[in-house]
């Protein structure tokens, strides 16, 4: 049967088909009412398992539809607290369900139902994904953004309206193998039409392949296939993509440190440069050019460039960085068009300094 919500008037109405059949005329169709208890009724549901969901602003609700008695089906409130901000912010994977709520947090629904509330369930908390959703997402026009599961990748994409844009303008990425404290990137490209600048999205077959991709589509009525297989460029220009390390304090985050040299360990992938923003204490300090060619160079008994590694050639590209402070940060990026880069570690050569009293613990009687 085809399932229907939101008519007006009928907000806290459920409209079923006609069995095997999308006749939903008055003398077929079968409503069922939910007690949803709160303004705008229900706005969103999707099939888990063998059970259809049903959500609120704020609330969930299972319907046990399976009977075949119509006249037996009914629902239940769900043991957890948390709905969904608009319908197509509801994203399903093989063995959980993914929601994001008008505050910006984005939580699990397994997990939920263990933990009984959406905070606890929270997929972006531990990475502070969420406050970052809060500074920079346009919180109030999330009736425009739009969430996709890749199975290819195993990872959804949220896409999002930043603060100030005309559009949907990029898309957090969640990796459901991950551990939410290191399972999110985010993808964009704010200089040029993109994928990312996208007003709807999907699932599908890529033409004469055997596999799947995720489409978009754009406000001036382009589609486009995300991450392709041998496209290093956005419509043959190029554009910008990097990561960013977590701020590392080595073991100390209290002691002053003089970070003297970085080493980016890479795999030799073409004749140019990466550039590396360095910041320490949280505070951007300069931006070192890193050669990913093909020049040799030492590390331990081995010659990067000349000798072999797990089957890949690897390069080591050290750069001097002389700045003194806690911890540290890399940004490494690449906006070089048609090239590709693989960073496999990155280390720091470094002098603990010792601990700086603060005044308030100096002058302390």
């Amino acid at each position: 049967r085809l399932v229907g919500i939101g008519v007006p008037g009928h907000e806290d109405e459920i409209y079923y088909s006609k069995a095997n059949s999308d006749d939903m005329s008055d003398a077929e169709v079968i409503s069922l009412s939910i007690e949803v208890g709160e303004e705008g009724g229900l706005i969103g549901a999707i099939e888990f398992g063998n059970r259809l969901v049903a959500f609120s602003k704020t609330k969930a609700f299972i319907v046990d539809d399976s009977n075949a008695t119509t006249a037996n089906w009914t629902w239940v409130q769900a043991q957890w607290t948390g709905g969904v901000a608009f319908w197509r912010l509801l994203a399903k994977t093989q063995n959980d369900l993914f929601a994001m709520m008008s505050d910006g947090d984005i939580y699990s629904m397994v997990t939920a139902q263990e933990y009984g509330d959406y905070k606890a369930a929270s997929v972006a908390r531990p990475a502070f994904v969420d406050r970052w959703i809060k500074e920079k997402i346009d919180l109030t026009r999330l009736d425009e953004a739009h969430a996709v599961y890749d199975s290819e990748l195993r990872c959804v994409y949220w896409f999002l309206p930043l603060n100030g844009s005309l559009y949907v303008n990029m898309a957090l990425v969640y990796f459901i193998d991950r551990p939410p404290l290191e399972a999110w990137m985010l993808h964009d490209n704010l200089a040029r039409d993109s994928g990312f600048r996208a007003t709807c999205s999907a699932f599908g077959p890529v033409p004469a392949a055997a596999y799947s991709k995720v489409l978009t589509g754009g406000p001036v009525g382009r589609v486009w296939y995300l991450n392709g297989d041998d496209v290093l460029s956005d419509d043959s220009g190029a554009y910008e993509s990097g990561f960013a390390t977590v701020h590392l304090h080595f073991g100390n985050p209290r002691a002053r440190k003089r970070f003297k040299y970085g080493h980016i360990v890479s795999v030799v992938e073409g004749d140019f440069d990466l550039s590396v923003d360095i910041y320490v204490d949280g505070i951007y300090k300069t931006t070192k050019s890193v050669s990913l060619g093909t020049s040799a160079g030492s590390y331990g008994s081995g010659l990067y460039g000349t000798a072999t590694y797990g089957g890949d050639e690897y390069l080591v590209a050290d750069f001097p960085i002389n700045y003194i402070g806690t911890r540290i940060q890399y940004r490494p990026r690449n906006n070089n068009a048609d090239e590709d880069f693989f960073v496999s570690r990155i280390m720091t050569d470094f002098k603990e300094l010792g601990l700086r009293p603060l005044s308030t613990i100096a002058n302390r009687v």
